[in-house]
C-alpha cells in the first residue's frame, strides 16, 4: 500500500499559539483563583517558550477579554503585569509588542536510554497537526532559532478510556511532511517515524512541573491552574541525529511512568517512551 504524506500547511504569520484557538476559556478558569493571574501565567508561559518570536499579532485587552471571557479591566492587569517585567512592550495606540526571545542554548540532556520495555497501549486523537512556530526547547533541540517553523502534531493519548495525556511533537519539516495521518491516529511516535524510514534508537528524557495552556486543559478536563506532570523527549536515531522533540502533559491523577534502569546493561526501561 502507497504512502500518502499530509497535505504540506505553511505557517502564517496570522497563527496563533493552540491556546488561542480553543476559543472562550472561562470553563477552565478557576474562580478561586484570581483570574488575571491566571492569564498572566499563561501568556507568560507562551512568552517564555518562543511561540510569539516574530509575530506581531499578540492579543491586546479587548482580545484576552474576548478569549477567556473576563472583563477588559481583568486582561489588562495580566499585561501590566507582563509590562512591568519587560516580557512586552505597551503603547498608546501601538499594538502590544513581545520583547523577550528566548536563548538558542540547547537544553540539558536526560538520561540517555535505549527504548526497552513494554509500554501502555494508548488509543490516539490527533488534536492538529502542521507547520508552526516551535516552541523555543524544540527549535534548540535542532539547532535551530528561537520562532523557526517546524512540523508539529498534537495527540490525545487515552488510557483505558480515559484521557490520560496530551503530547506535543515537533519534527524538522522534512520529516515530519513524510507522516501519514492513519498511522498518527494508530502508532506511538517512534513507530509512526519507522514507517517513514527514520529508525529511532534511543532517547532523552526530562521531567517537571509546570500549568497546562488552554488546550492542554481542555482535553484533559482539568483547569488552567492544576500543576501537570511534564515530560520532554527527544528522539535520535543511531548516528545521534536528534529527529523528533515531545512534551508530553500528564493528567493530574495518572501516576508517573514505572521505570527501571540497569547499570549493568547502561539501559533504562520505561512504559511511557511514546
Amino acid at each position: 500500500m502507497s504512502r500518502q504524506p499530509l497535505q504540506k500547511s505553511s505557517p502564517s504569520s496570522s497563527s496563533k499559539p493552540a491556546s488561542a484557538s480553543v476559543g472562550k476559556f472561562q470553563d477552565i478558569l478557576n474562580p478561586d483563583i484570581t483570574l488575571h493571574h491566571q492569564i498572566y501565567m499563561q501568556l507568560k508561559d507562551e512568552i517564555t517558550d518562543g511561540l510569539w518570536v516574530g509575530r506581531n499579532d499578540f492579543p491586546g485587552e479587548e482580545d484576552l477579554a474576548a478569549q477567556y471571557g473576563v472583563s477588559v479591566i481583568t486582561a489588562r492587569k495580566a499585561l501590566i503585569r507582563l509590562s512591568h517585567e519587560d516580557l512586552i512592550l505597551r503603547a498608546r495606540g501601538r499594538k502590544t509588542e513581545v520583547l523577550y526571545v528566548p536563548s538558542t542554548k540547547r537544553p540539558s540532556k536526560g538520561a540517555s536510554a535505549e527504548i526497552v520495555g513494554k509500554s501502555k497501549r494508548f488509543a490516539y486523537k490527533v488534536l492538529s497537526v502542521g507547520v508552526e512556530v516551535g516552541a523555543a526547547e524544540a527549535c534548540a533541540t535542532f539547532g535551530m532559532n528561537a520562532g523557526t517553523p517546524l512540523w508539529t502534531c498534537r495527540r490525545l493519548r487515552m488510557f483505558q478510556g480515559r484521557p490520560h495525556s496530551v503530547s506535543f511533537h515537533s519534527q524538522p519539516i522534512e520529516i515530519g511532511e513524510l507522516h501519514n495521518l492513519e498511522k498518527l491516529r494508530s502508532l506511538p511516535m517512534y513507530q509512526a517515524l519507522t514507517e517513514v524510514g527514520v529508525k529511532i534508537s534511543g532517547i532523552t528524557r526530562t521531567a517537571g512541573a509546570r500549568f497546562p495552556p488552554p488546550f492542554v486543559a481542555r482535553h484533559l478536563g482539568i483547569v488552567i491552574n492544576d500543576p501537570t506532570l511534564v515530560f520532554n523527549y527527544i528522539f535520535l536515531t543511531k548516528s545521534g541525529e536528534k529527529v523528533n522533540w515531545a512534551r508530553i502533559f500528564l493528567h493530574p491523577s495518572e501516576q508517573s511512568p514505572k521505570e527501571y534502569i540497569n547499570y549493568d546493561t547502561g539501559t533504562w526501561t520505561s512504559d511511557d517512551v511514546k
